[in-house]
C-alpha cells in the first residue's frame, strides 16, 4: 500500500512496527501487581491507622499502597497506549518518515523536524517497560511525535532519524540483487 505521502518521500528503506502485544502484556502485568498490592495495602493502612497492628515497620503500609497505586497507574497507562497505537508502524523513506496508526498516517519530511531528543535507560526493567528508548521528534510546525522501545529496532530508528535531521545523512535503500546473484 503506497500513498501519495510515501511517493513524495522516495523509496521505502525500512519499516519499524510497534509491538502492541508486548505493550498490552506489560500493562496487564502492571495492573495485576497494582490490584494485588492495593488490595493488600488498604487493610494494612487501616490496621495501622486504628492502632490494632503496629508490630511491623512503620513504612510498610505506605510501601504496599505506593507499589499498588504505581502499578495501577502504569497498567492503565500501558493499556490505553496499546489501544491508541493499534497497527502503528514507522516507515523510513529516503526523504522522510511516515507513521501509520489506527488507519491514519502522518507524513513528515526530514526537513520538517526541528530536533530529535533521545532519552531512555538501557537496563532490564527499562527494556521490559519499553523505556530503553524514548525518542521525541519536535516538528517545525510546533507539534511533536514520540516513539518508545516498544517499536521494533527503536534504537536503529532513533539513530536513523537523528542522522537524517542533524547530519543530513538520509537513509538509502539496500542495493537490490539481480535475480541471477546468489
Amino acid at each position: 500500500m503506497t500513498s501519495d505521502g510515501d511517493a513524495k518521500l522516495g523509496i521505502l528503506v525500512r519499516e519499524h512496527v510497534t509491538d502492541n502485544a508486548r505493550r498490552r502484556s506489560t500493562g496487564l502485568s502492571a495492573l495485576i501487581v497494582g490490584v494485588l498490592f492495593t488490595a493488600i495495602g488498604i487493610p494494612v493502612v487501616i490496621a495501622y491507622a486504628d492502632g490494632t497492628n503496629s508490630s511491623g515497620p512503620p513504612f510498610l503500609p505506605g510501601v504496599l499502597l505506593g507499589i499498588g497505586l504505581a502499578g495501577l497507574g502504569f497498567g492503565v497507562l500501558g493499556l490505553v497506549r496499546a489501544a491508541r497505537s493499534r497497527g502503528e508502524a514507522f516507515l523510513v523513506h529516503e526523504r522522510g518518515l511516515v507513521r501509520r496508526r489506527s488507519g491514519r498516517e502522518t507524513v513528515i519530511r526530514w526537513t520538517d523536524i526541528a530536533s530529535v531528543t533521545e532519552t531512555g535507560k538501557d537496563s532490564g526493567p527499562a527494556r521490559y517497560m519499553g523505556n530503553d528508548v524514548q525518542c521525541r521528534l519536535r516538528l517545525k510546525s510546533g507539534g511533536s511525535m514520540r516513539f518508545s522501545g516498544y517499536v521494533t529496532s527503536a534504537g536503529q530508528l532513533a539513530a536513523t532519524v537523528a542522522r537524517a535531521v542533524q547530519d543530513g545523512q538520509h537513509p538509502e535503500p539496500a542495493p537490490q540483487k539481480s535475480r541471477w546473484e546468489v
